[in-house]
Formats: structure tokens, sequence, C-alpha cells
């Protein structure tokens, strides 16, 4: 794409790698417990199992910090109906799921605090 935009405004481009995202690793006992939580308070949520998204770098440095604090990650996503995918002009989401995404936050920390 960066090389076909290049040529059409008579420029060149050059393309180099300047960091990454690494691999989203969701901890599976995290998981299971997130799924459980949701599930036994209704809360709609897909949780990834195993690899978490592949195009999250904020996830990415998130799992990183809390992997090396010995802690564990879990991405997941409160189900919400949405006209168009993230970073889209015409993204929206129903209100609900933010306060659904809070509940899960909380419950799973009371959880954790057993």
């Amino acid at each position: 794409m960066l090389n076909a935009a290049a040529a059409m405004h008579d420029c060149r481009v050059e393309v180099s790698p300047r960091g990454e995202a690494g691999v989203n690793r969701n901890y599976p006992e995290l998981v299971s417990r997130v799924e459980r939580i949701c599930h036994d308070n209704g809360i709609p949520t897909v949780v990834f199992d195993g690899d978490g998204p592949k195009a999250s770098e904020d996830f990415a440095w998130i799992c990183k910090t809390v992997r090396g604090a010995e802690g564990q990650s879990c991405y997941f996503n409160v189900v919400s109906t949405c006209p168009a995918n993230v970073h889209q002009p015409t993204f929206d989401f129903e209100e609900t799921a933010l306060i659904n995404s809070v509940k899960t936050f909380v419950l799973t920390v009371m959880d954790l605090l057993k």
C-alpha cells in the first residue's frame, strides 16, 4: 500500500521495522475465572482463549508489564453491537458495554481477593 501511494505521488518510500507488539498470551487460569464470573453474572463477554488479539499494541505492552511483575493477564471483549470496527469514524457501541466492563473488572478483582 505504501509503495502504491508513493508511486501515485511520484516519490519513493523506504519501510523498516521499528518495533513489535509481541505475543499476547492470556493465562488459562484467569481466562477460566473471567469466563465463569461473566457466565454466573449474565455478562455477555468473549474471552480470548490462548492468544489475545493480534493487533493490540497497548494490550501487548500491558501484558509484558504485568508479566514482568509476575502477574497474569487476560484480554476480553464485553459484547456490544457496533456499526464499525475500532478506529473507524463510525465506531460507536452500546453504553451498556461500559457498565458490563466495569462489572467484569470489579467482580474479577473481588473473586481474586477471596
